[in-house]
């Protein structure tokens, strides 16, 4: 029988892949068999996602996003692709009383108009394949805010919404479009911004009675990426250990 789960000899982008969530979605596609592109800024942190690649064909791109020449370099030394997942993101914990124009253009343009803004230059560039799978990480602050996180909130909000545009617009060339809604996922990141104890009383609030681990999100990725989801388009896959059921 066919497994419909594997992504041999698919060209899969990961943005966003030096690090946490993107490091494990490129590794968990590679070890089904995709060629796995890696971008993101930091040099040192991109090649051990490199080094931690399976199988062969892969290829890693230093790039910031938010640079025009940085994504025209991208779009000029990539194939055509069969995958896609916008995963770069960026968050700091502001309130509401201490936003400015400084922390509300960095935290809106990457988690917003740099993932929307560089997927429609490979479209236009011709970057990605008839039946291609285009993936965005969004979160469930979109719907469960918490303090501080507004102004993530708000650009996750925003994707999602530009998301689903997306799977309508590009229904007629057999490209799904879908996003993963994260919950709770424990990475450097994460403790950075919370202490130990924050993190053990979200755990709490799980009805699984565990906070997530990349490789949950990498999972429902892959499924999303591979012809196991071929029919579904313009959804919102929560994976949050069950909390928004709350």
């Amino acid at each position: 029988m066919k497994n419909l789960f594997a992504l041999k000899g698919k060209k899969i982008l990961v943005t966003g892949a030096s690090s946490g969530i993107g490091r494990q979605i490129a590794i968990s596609c590679s070890e089904l068999g995709a060629k796995i592109i890696i971008t993101a800024r930091n040099k040192e942190r991109l090649e051990a996602t490199y080094t931690l690649l399976k199988g062969c064909g892969h290829q890693m791109i230093i790039a910031d996003l938010s640079e025009i020449q940085s994504r025209t370099k991208i779009l000029n030394e990539i194939e055509i692709l069969d995958g896609l997942v916008q995963n770069a993101g960026y968050n700091e914990l502001i309130p509401s009383s201490f936003y400015d124009e400084e922390n509300f253009k960095k935290i809106t343009d990457i988690n917003y108009k740099l993932p929307v803004l560089f997927t429609s230059e490979l479209l236009k560039g011709k970057k990605i394949a008839r039946g291609a799978s285009i993936v965005f990480i969004s979160s469930i602050s979109a719907y469960r805010p918490a303090i501080g996180y507004g102004l993530y909130a708000g650009a996750k909000s925003a994707l999602i919404g530009a998301a689903k545009t997306f799977a309508i617009e590009l229904g007629k060339k057999n490209i799904t479009v879908n996003l993963i809604s994260p919950g709770m996922i424990v990475t450097d990141f994460v403790k950075n911004i919370h202490t130990e104890e924050e993190l053990i009383n979200h755990l709490k609030s799980y009805p699984l009675t565990r906070l997530g681990e990349p490789v949950d999100v990498a999972n429902a990725c892959i499924f999303l990426l591979s012809d196991a989801a071929r029919w579904i388009t313009g959804i919102n896959l929560v994976v949050d250990g069950g909390i928004t059921a709350k």
